[in-house]
């Protein structure tokens, strides 16, 4: 693709140069950008954790109540098996009242075992998870302190970037009109595709023996660059763009 405006011979150095200030504000840019992203990394940890501490939270205090429940069965067990004990010793007592009441008491302290084992293991399982948030509110505490000093860290250089962003937005202001206007049209709408509005030329350019291989192409896509293209890149009349990327070529 090429422009048929003739532009001055210095416009591509014209256009380096604009294509450097924009990458370093591009770079500060960047800088800015990924403040909310590093803080946001801290602020999921804590909700990760906080969640996390909900959820065990929560584990606790169903292991407690199921342990509550578990030792309340026990009591009444145990005082189910007090009341057959004596009943076991009641004068007068049959054979077959007494099957009766050892088969029952039998049942009884089968259910004591089984609700005890019940309350023990309920116990050990809100002790974990006891142990589990007392670790967790650790993270999280640590957590909160990273974020902190990152917060601190990254809005105090800031204000040194926006800064010297502004300072650079200076710079391109005041440098803007040393570019011819058609030429300034073309990179900008180039940059709005690609980061780099420029590319080189590369493969076999011999300014000195005036020579040019049949190798040439654009550094950015690859796209070979005609002999013809090349001469124009070369004597910087016009502003020659490459025909598959449409990126503004030059020969450093």
């Amino acid at each position: 693709m090429e422009t048929e405006a003739k532009v001055k011979m210095d416009v591509i150095e014209t256009l380096i140069r604009l294509q450097e200030i924009d990458r370093k504000r591009d770079r500060l840019q960047k800088r800015l950008d990924q403040v909310p992203i590093k803080l946001k990394e801290h602020t999921d940890t804590i909700a990760r954790l906080e969640a996390s501490i909900a959820e065990q939270e929560q584990v606790l205090r169903a292991a407690r109540a199921e342990a509550d429940r578990a030792e309340l069965e026990v009591k009444t067990r145990e005082e189910r098996r007090e009341k057959l004990k004596s009943q076991m010793n009641a004068p007068k007592l049959s054979n077959r009242e007494y099957e009766v009441i050892r088969e029952e008491l039998a049942g009884v302290l089968a259910d004591v075992n089984s609700f005890s084992e019940k309350a023990l293991k309920a116990l050990e399982k809100a002790g974990e998870a006891e142990s589990n948030v007392g670790k967790l509110k650790e993270e999280l505490r640590v957590a909160r302190e990273k974020h902190e000093g990152a917060r601190g860290q990254l809005e105090g250089s800031l204000a040194d970037v926006r800064q010297e962003l502004q300072g650079h937005d200076g710079e391109r202001t005041g440098f803007l009109p040393q570019v011819p206007g058609e030429a300034l049209q073309i990179y900008e709408r180039v940059r709005r595709k690609h980061k780099d509005a420029l590319a080189t030329v590369e493969g076999t350019i011999d300014r000195v023996a005036g020579r040019i291989g049949s190798d040439l192409h654009c550094a950015s896509c690859h796209m070979s660059v005609t002999a013809n293209d090349a001469v124009q890149v070369l004597a910087r009349k016009k502003v020659i763009q490459c025909k598959s990327c449409v990126r503004i070529l030059y020969v450093p």
